[in-house]
């Protein structure tokens, strides 16, 4: 049974594990099936950032929501018919389901053996995947979008629930130390789920040796991460308004409160620099940020009531869900 804690830090937006398998096929079309399985989930999940129906957005619009391929698995399971195959290994291959078990049009029980070849020499190939809601977003593509025939012929099943997915990754793919594939994008880039981690989960800040383990792929203690928000005028008390409701709804607690004047200039300028390298300003936009925000109040007298108001909040996955709320920087790409 997947622990409580497990189910709600995924709830909260921990990355999932998603495991595909790939019904063994003899021949070539074994590889010509993978290049064109992986072609798919690419477009889909890849670093672009595609939504439902493949209309692109924006990396504001996609907050932690790449895909990383982690692991890779090929095993023939027709060398092993001479010997009894592991009962936990069976159990964990049964929890793989179809496009039509999906859509209940048969029975759980009808992929039974999807693993065996049909012909010697046929590999089963198994893909480990990670990404934010990773299950209930590939069953939708399943379902409703990927066009691929082997997709709805039945040749590609997937783990459909959290557990399904520690299982067969306890099963094939635990202990294997850092994984072989880059990180879909830079970890400081917008879209990667390693943004929003420790170092020591996600491995050297910056870094894409992320590291294959049951401890990081599958949390069992919620953090609760600390974030701020900082909310300039002219609209501050609607704002805040907004702010409250919009982290009371996503379960945010409010730690503290601060109310200060304007912006000191490093302070400023770290703001001002991260907004550049996400996209959301260019350099040339420095001078008029700064008048708007980080000048002395001294040098503008009528500017004295000038109040900048701080929060900190609470929550699992904190920084990561609360840049989601703001989307995009610029608020008409937000609509």
């Amino acid at each position: 049974v997947v622990s409580p804690v497990l189910a709600e830090a995924c709830r909260l937006g921990e990355a999932e594990v998603l495991v595909l398998g790939i019904r063994p096929l003899g021949g070539e079309g074994m590889p010509l099936l993978l290049r064109e399985v992986l072609d798919g989930l690419y477009a889909r999940f890849g670093p672009d950032g595609r939504a439902p129906g493949g209309r692109v957005m924006s990396a504001g619009l996609d907050v932690g929501g790449v895909v990383d391929l982690i692991a890779v698995r090929v095993i023939d399971f027709g060398l092993l018919a001479s010997h009894t195959t592991p009962a936990y290994a069976v159990a964990a291959l049964r929890q793989f389901r179809d496009f039509a078990q999906l859509m209940k049009r048969t029975p759980d029980e009808a992929s039974d053996g999807w693993w065996m070849p049909r012909e010697s020499g046929a590999p089963t190939v198994l893909l480990c995947f990670r990404g934010e809601a990773m299950i209930s977003r590939f069953s939708n593509f399943l379902s409703k979008e990927w066009k691929l025939p082997a997709s709805t012929g039945g040749d590609i099943l997937f783990t459909p629930t959290v557990l399904a997915a520690r299982q067969a990754f306890g099963t094939f793919f635990s202990g294997l130390g850092p994984s072989a594939f880059e990180q879909s994008v830079p970890c400081d880039n917008l879209r990667s789920p390693l943004r929003f981690s420790l170092p020591s989960v996600g491995g050297v800040e910056g870094g894409n040796d992320f590291r294959i383990s049951e401890a990081n792929l599958f949390p069992q203690k919620l953090s609760n991460q600390l974030t701020v928000a900082m909310l300039l005028p002219p609209k501050l008390d609607a704002v805040l308004f907004r702010t409250l409701t919009a982290c009371e709804q996503n379960e945010f607690t409010l730690v503290a409160a601060a109310l200060s004047g304007r912006l000191g200039e490093p302070i400023a300028k770290t703001l001002f620099d991260q907004e550049v390298a996400d996209g959301h300003m260019s350099s040339a936009d420095w001078p008029a940020f700064h008048e708007s925000v980080a000048q002395n109040a001294a040098d503008h007298p009528e500017d004295n009531d000038f109040k900048c108001l701080w929060l900190v909040f609470a929550r699992h996955q904190a920084i990561k869900r609360l840049a989601q709320l703001c989307g995009h920087g610029d608020p008409s790409l937000n609509q």
